[in-house]
C-alpha cells in the first residue's frame, strides 16, 4: 500500500453498527496506526497492494479504539478497505463496520 502523501478517508457505515457515522478525515500515509500511543500490526502483501491491520489507540482519554480490517490499493491514488471499529470506554462498548474509501490528495 502507498506509504507517502496525504490521504482523505471517507467512511460509510454498514447496517447494524452502534458507533454511528464518521466524519471524513485527512491522514498522513500509514493512517492512524502510526500515531503516538497506537499499538498493533499493519501487514502489507508482498506486492504492497493489500494490507491487513489490527491496532489499538487511546480514545479521548476514556478508553480505547481498535481498528481491524483489510484494504487494497486499486491505483496510485485510491485504496478501498473494510474496517471494523471497536470502542471500549468506561461507559460502554460500541462496534461498527465501515466501507472505507481512501484517496490521495
Amino acid at each position: 500500500m502507498a506509504h507517502h502523501g496525504i490521504w482523505e478517508v471517507v467512511y460509510t457505515e454498514q447496517a447494524g453498527g452502534t458507533y454511528g457515522p464518521q466524519h471524513p478525515e485527512t491522514l498522513p500515509a500509514g493512517g492512524t496506526a502510526g500515531l503516538p500511543g497506537c499499538n498493533g500490526t499493519v501487514v502489507d502483501s508482498a506486492d504492497k497492494c493489500q494490507a491487513n491491520f489490527d491496532y489499538t489507540c487511546p480514545f479521548k482519554g476514556i478508553g480505547t479504539i481498535r481498528f481491524v480490517g483489510a484494504g487494497g490499493q486499486t491505483s496510485e491514488t485510491t485504496i478501498n478497505a473494510s474496517e471494523t471499529i471497536y470502542i471500549v470506554t468506561n461507559v460502554g462498548t460500541c462496534t461498527s463496520t465501515y466501507s472505507v474509501a481512501i484517496t490521495r490528495i
